[in-house]
């Protein structure tokens, strides 16, 4: 989330107007307004201020909603199990299909590689899904 989406969602969360802000900082409705839509960006001074007025540190105004990062971390142990069907499947699939018992003994080897490191291969998908959530 951008600041100008960050100040909309904690003056809403707290039920106030722009007006109420407004006199709140002592700046215009107009003002609020603006940062709200991202159309101009409050000063240092008026950050603080405003981080004040809300009760959150400045870089919680500046930095992502919290809630959407949550949401892109893995849970490693449901990554494992999905892993672990994922490739009880595949090798049924092989031996029903092809009858491949040694294509089989790779695909249950690099399972067992991939489920060895799940921290690291975890790490890297979420690495993956915030470069993506950047560049949006």
């Amino acid at each position: 989330m951008k600041l100008s989406d960050n100040l909309k969602r904690l003056r809403e969360e707290k039920s106030l107007t722009q007006e109420m802000v407004a006199q709140s900082l002592n700046v215009s409705r107009q003002a609020v307004s603006n940062w709200e839509q991202g159309k101009r960006y409050p000063d240092a001074i008026m950050l603080i201020q405003i981080s004040e007025f809300y009760g959150v540190p400045v870089d919680d105004l500046l930095k992502s909603d919290r809630d959407y990062a949550k949401a892109l971390v893995i849970d490693k142990a449901r990554f494992e199990e999905v892993l672990f069907i994922g490739t009880q499947i595949l090798m049924m699939i092989t031996i029903y299909f092809w009858n491949d018992v040694p294509g089989m003994v790779f695909i249950f080897m690099g399972c067992i590689l991939v489920s060895a490191y799940t921290d690291e291969v975890c790490e890297y998908i979420e690495w993956g899904l915030n470069n993506i959530k950047i560049k949006k």
